[in-house]
């Protein structure tokens, strides 16, 4: 008499090895998902469709109380100009954006950080109030760190940013409105 022998050991190993696939493609849709959005992460950022140079974005509350945002400026010119209320140097760089302003108009935009986190807009509009009205002031703070950002060792500190969002040229220490303006016309 032949015995006939039972098979669950063999139905057990198709359970563990459909078990084994289900949880091998979990793992590669999660693998996959990750990967995606790790490729999405590293994209530079986009501003109205398009792609942000290699400059440091940021966004600020302004002395009037709204909110600028660098790269809402793609497509411009900007001279961000790091500054703050006590620095020697800064008042006469002001004068030299003003006439800069007061030239290029809307070809470009002007920006002022004020990068000692010490200060308040009162101590700006004290110190720049002539020209608060003229350009966005800004105070730099510890959630976007601007100063770090762009290296700043010393102050007035002038980076000029591309159409792109691109560092194109940067400078410390006062730079007059001639210097400024053939930089911008280099940068077109």
């Amino acid at each position: 008499m032949t015995r006939k022998r039972s098979r669950p050991i063999q139905k057990s190993n198709k359970k563990s090895k459909k078990k084994e696939i289900i949880i091998g493609m979990i793992l590669v849709f999660v693998i996959i998902s990750i990967s995606i959005a790790g490729i999405y992460a590293n994209q530079p950022k986009k501003s109205n469709d398009k792609i942000w140079g290699n400059a440091p974005d940021f966004t600020l509350s302004t002395i009037d109380d709204e909110t600028f945002t660098l790269s809402d400026n793609y497509g411009k010119i900007i001279l961000i100009d790091l500054m703050a209320a006590w620095c020697t140097w800064c008042l006469p760089q002001m004068e030299e954006l003003e006439a800069v302003s007061e030239e290029k108009g809307n070809e470009i935009v002007i920006i002022s950080v004020g990068v000692d986190q010490r200060e308040s807009f009162n101590d700006i509009q004290d110190t720049f109030g002539k020209y608060t009205d003229k350009w966005t002031f800004v105070l730099d703070n510890n959630d976007e760190n601007v100063a770090t950002n762009y290296d700043v060792n010393g102050i007035p500190r002038l980076v000029f940013i591309n159409k792109e969002g691109d560092v194109a040229f940067s400078h410390e220490g006062l730079i007059s409105k001639e210097d400024i303006i053939n930089e911008i016309n280099n940068i077109k």
